[in-house]
Formats: structure tokens, C-alpha cells, sequence
């Protein structure tokens, strides 16, 4: 008796600080309300034309959810070779630079017989997936090869 009278007096002392914790709120400073971080998910297809050494991508569908990514190799600085893309504001200033994998490069492994052999084929065309941790301020995204721009794409606001 004397342990579930114990056990019951514990509980209630918990239950008591968890609902202080969670009225107690942060004041209101009267500044604006951070907006949470938020990733964007985008589908499409991305085409390499090798007559004109052109590359050109159709995003035919982006979708905004709250959440952080784990960055591992966060934003770059300075100018970036390969396939990358860059976060920009209304008025065109650089906010982030970021590398991304090319998905028309594909590395393949597998055995022959005993052998494990690797590969990479390179193709044409191919479907293109990716997810962008969004910059507060960002309004578009400028997608480049080396130097050579291939596409800006405006940010839809939710």
C-alpha cells in the first residue's frame, strides 16, 4: 500500500512539472516570428544534348515541407565546378551555393562469375529527384554546369 501511495504521490509531482514546462512560452518580443526551416522536394527530368554540349532540366513538380536536412557537406563557397546550384533572393545576391549529384552519371557494380567489376554509364536522359534545405530569403534556384547556366527556377511560395 505504502509503495502505490508513493508511486501515485511521484506520478503526480511529474505530471505537475510537465505541465508547468509546457505552459510556460517564450515572451512575446513584438519581433517577427522566424519562419521554421523548410525543405523542398523537387521532381522532374534532366537531358544532356552531346551535338551542343548542352544540358537542360524540366522541374515539372515542387512540393515545400517543414523540416532541417542533415547537411553533410552544408553550403560551398567560391565557384564550384560540375553540376551545382545556387540560392538567390529577390534581388539576384548569392545566398548559398551548393554541389549536387548528376543523375545522368550512373555508377554501377556487380560480379562477373568470381570478378566484382565496377562501371559508370553515362546517359541522356534521366529522372531527376532532389531535396533543398531553403534559405529564409531564398526566391530562386539557378542550376549550372561549370559556368554555363542551364535553368532558374522560381521558388513557389506556399
Amino acid at each position: 500500500m505504502r509503495k502505490w501511495i508513493c508511486a501515485t504521490v511521484l506520478m503526480a509531482c511529474l505530471a505537475a512539472c510537465v505541465s508547468k514546462k509546457a505552459a510556460v512560452r517564450p515572451a512575446d518580443t513584438g519581433a517577427e516570428a522566424q519562419e521554421p526551416p523548410t525543405i523542398l522536394f523537387l521532381s522532374g527530368k534532366m537531358a544532356y544534348d552531346s551535338l551542343t554540349a548542352t544540358y537542360s532540366m524540366l522541374i515539372d513538380r515542387q512540393e515545400r515541407f517543414e523540416g532541417k536536412l542533415n547537411l553533410e557537406g552544408a553550403a560551398e563557397t567560391g565557384h564550384l565546378q560540375g553540376l551545382h546550384y545556387l540560392q538567390v533572393d529577390a534581388d539576384s545576391t548569392v545566398l548559398s551555393r551548393h554541389k549536387m549529384d548528376n543523375p545522368l552519371i550512373q555508377h554501377l557494380e556487380y560480379f562477373d562469375g568470381p570478378i566484382p567489376v565496377s562501371k559508370t554509364v553515362t546517359r541522356t536522359e534521366a529522372p531527376l529527384y532532389m531535396r533543398v534545405q531553403l534559405h529564409a530569403k531564398a526566391r530562386r534556384l539557378v542550376f549550372r554546369y561549370d559556368t554555363r547556366h542551364i535553368m532558374t527556377l522560381d521558388i513557389d511560395k506556399p
